[in-house]
């Protein structure tokens, strides 16, 4: 009978998904590794604190807690060990704050086997090449008499490129369709409420304010649906634009990103056409006869649109032709 062999190192998974808390304890059983699961973060949390892990998978979406702070507490806790953020709603931004929170790779679900360990191993090396050179640093200012200590969390915008191209252009093709149609959808309605808040705040301001200050002022309030679309972690078009690094990187082909461009552009036409044929239908029930402005190079035009007097969607063509 063949000995057993004692694992070398030990990995804890966090993640609320108990398929892939099985899928990981399974696949790093076989890369000589001790898994350790569990589907609460504050359980994650006091075992780190009681135990000492190499790898820490955590997942970023949970009922308990956010799990970028999850991160940024398995960091503090437990800066020896190396974390990797696993994601179902992959983002550029989220990908972005999960390496400076601490994290050394994030990846995307659903993901193979192969993936998941290639991802590990590239967590690690990144893990050790930051330690040596933060050791390197060290040693150089303390020969030096140089103060203060760099942090030992900074990132590299290299690392943080590849993290973008390898794992969020990725994510992004594999992500369930009608997971990212959805979010189109409410991205395009945040948008377009921005849009809508913005005319509305600005459309009857005094001249005497100046047109600097006017168009200021409908920035300022637009950029209220662009925060909507980031904490909804929602699927805007823009947003999508970086997916071409993957393409010249080969991650994925160019029809893929294509499909998933087409899929996200129309979601988000479908939810800014929802608030707009919203907004005139609410002003129809009242009766509301409201002035639109055709700004042209030539000539002002005045336009009034006595809204009891057309469809809805005549009245939204309309307003959508003056704006």
């Amino acid at each position: 009978m063949a000995a057993e062999v004692k694992a070398e190192r030990r990995m804890l998974v966090i993640d609320d998904e108990r398929v892939v808390l099985m899928s990981c304890k399974r696949v790093f059983s076989d890369e000589n590794y001790e898994v350790v699961s569990t589907d609460s973060a504050k359980q994650g949390l006091e075992l780190v604190s009681q135990n000492k892990f190499d790898v820490i998978l955590c997942d970023w979406k949970m009922p308990e807690f956010d799990g970028m702070d999850v991160v940024e507490e398995l960091n503090n806790r437990t800066p020896d060990s190396t974390v990797v953020m696993i994601s179902g709603f992959p983002s550029i931004g989220r990908a972005t704050e999960a390496m400076k929170r601490g994290a050394m790779e994030y990846i995307a679900k659903p993901f193979t086997p192969e993936e998941i360990v290639n991802t590990v191993n590239r967590a690690i090396k990144r893990k050790l090449e930051a330690e040596q050179k933060t050791l390197g640093k060290l040693k150089h200012l303390l020969g030096s008499s140089s103060f203060p200590v760099p942090s030992i969390e900074d990132k590299s915008p290299r690392t943080i490129a590849e993290t973008v191209v390898q794992k969020v252009g990725v994510g992004k093709t594999t992500s369930p369709w009608l997971s990212v149609f959805v979010l189109g959808i409410l991205a395009g309605a945040y948008i377009g409420f921005g849009g809508l808040l913005a005319g509305s705040v600005t459309f009857d301001m005094p001249a005497n304010l100046g047109i600097g200050f006017t168009k200021f002022m409908s920035g300022a309030v637009f950029s209220l649906g662009l925060i909507l679309v980031i904490i909804a972690g929602a699927e805007l078009f823009t947003g999508n634009n970086l997916m071409i690094s993957s393409v010249m990187s080969r991650e994925i082909s160019f029809s893929k990103m294509l499909g998933r461009w087409g899929l996200v552009y129309a979601a988000n036409f479908i939810g800014s056409l929802i608030i707009a044929l919203l907004f005139v239908g609410s002003l129809m029930e009242d009766n509301i006869s409201i002035k639109v402005f055709w700004r042209t190079p030539i000539s002002l035009l005045e336009i009034r649109v006595i809204l009891g007097e057309r469809s809805p969607i005549e009245t939204f063509l309309l307003i959508s032709m003056s704006c």
